[in-house]
């Protein structure tokens, strides 16, 4: 099944909208829990041609499924934690050719588990925090040809970890925050032979770090704002071989920043200092879209080809639509705003013309409540 549809068909579940975006009508695949009660599927990836989730049953509680779209190839995968208890499997991610997820055996916590094939058994990777503690496991972004991971082992906080799949693969990148305080990594994302990532410190607050999976080369790459102040950044996307990310200076105005991996060359955007709330940079059809706003327009889409800036819309004229979860499906970007109709999904082609909202999902001015694109 196409990740495009996957992602599309988990918020607008309930509402007739796959026919606007050229998609086939939904039917349902298959009545996991075939009493009243729901199969509750969730956390879709999409492995060796097959599609995974956690899905559950009054006789399996909550476990691993497979599906190849039909019927009969939809079906329980392996009941991890034996009887009516649940493995509840979760955060599916595909790095190194391993579909990597976490659930607990019911002997072990919440702890790292793979597999290697779609005929393959389901392997703890490590007991990352020896005994029925969960590790905290998350964050899980593959990068290097490995999976990249936040965790715990009980002896240090929550730090950068790393895994090829391999109990000895499997292990503490740095320990950034020195003994039980953590780091609290998150944000990993790979650009330019590094994996970049926020973590906390008490000397730099939250800034921006890289690594190479190796303790030695897991460094603050920059410090937006100078000291223990925090520059809160929270989207980081690599546009035009460039990798931006919007941060807060020393006023605590978030702005779009970029860098080429070196230190003297990140800088705040020229074309943006104007700007403000800068958020949820997402790349559609070879153009950068971000959520802003100017004491003119007010919070808008805009969008951006690497040396200029434009407003896609303004789609409040007397206020602030706020665009919120940008999410690109093909050519063409959806989105939240908020104008005459509360807050519903819009779809833009990058044109003030093609920015339109595709239907008014909850009418009489209520929010249509769209969430999980």
């Amino acid at each position: 099944m196409n990740r495009v549809v996957v992602k599309i068909a988990c918020f607008i579940v309930g509402f007739t909208l796959l026919s606007a975006i050229n998609a086939q009508k939904p039917t349902l695949t298959r009545d996991i829990n075939v009493q009243a009660n729901s199969g509750n599927p969730l956390g879709y990836c999409e492995f060796q041609g097959r599609l995974f989730f956690s899905g559950t049953t009054i006789k399996e509680g909550t476990e691993l499924w497979i599906s190849d779209g039909t019927a009969n190839g939809t079906k329980l995968y392996t009941d991890i934690l034996k009887g009516t208890g649940s493995s509840s499997p979760k955060d599916f991610v595909v790095a190194n050719n391993k579909l990597f997820f976490v659930a607990t055996n019911g002997i072990n916590g919440n702890e790292l588990w793979k597999i290697d094939s779609i005929n393959g058994t389901p392997v703890l990777v490590k007991d990352i925090y020896v005994g029925g503690v969960a590790s905290g496991v998350s964050h899980m972004t593959a990068g290097l040809s490995k999976l990249f991971f936040v965790a715990t082992d009980g002896n240090n906080g929550t730090e950068p970890w790393v895994s090829d799949g391999t109990d000895t693969g499997t292990y503490m990148i740095k320990d950034i925050g020195l003994g039980k305080t953590g780091s609290s990594p998150s944000k990993f994302y790979e650009y330019n032979n590094y994996v970049y990532f926020l973590a906390t410190t008490p000397d730099y607050g939250q800034e921006l770090w890289r690594t190479d999976g190796t303790d030695s080369n897991t460094t603050l790459f920059f410090d937006a704002v100078a000291g223990t102040k925090s520059s809160n950044i929270n989207s980081i996307v690599e546009f035009n071989d460039t990798l931006y990310f919007n941060a807060q200076n020393s006023s605590g105005t978030r702005q779009l920043w970029r860098t080429d991996g070196i230190d003297s060359n990140t800088k705040v955007f020229t074309h943006t200092t104007a700007y403000s709330g800068v958020d949820y940079l997402t790349v559609c059809n070879n153009w950068l879209y971000f959520a802003a706003g100017t004491n003119t327009t007010g919070a808008e889409l805009f969008r951006m080809n690497g040396t200029k800036m434009f407003l896609v819309a303004d789609l409040a004229v007397s206020g602030s639509s706020v665009p919120q979860n940008l999410i690109a499906v093909d050519t063409m970007l959806y989105f939240t705003a908020e104008v005459d109709n509360g807050r519903e999904l819009y779809v833009s082609n990058g044109t003030s013309s093609g920015t339109k909202m595709t239907k008014d999902l909850y009418p009489k001015q209520t929010d249509a409540l769209i969430n999980n694109m």
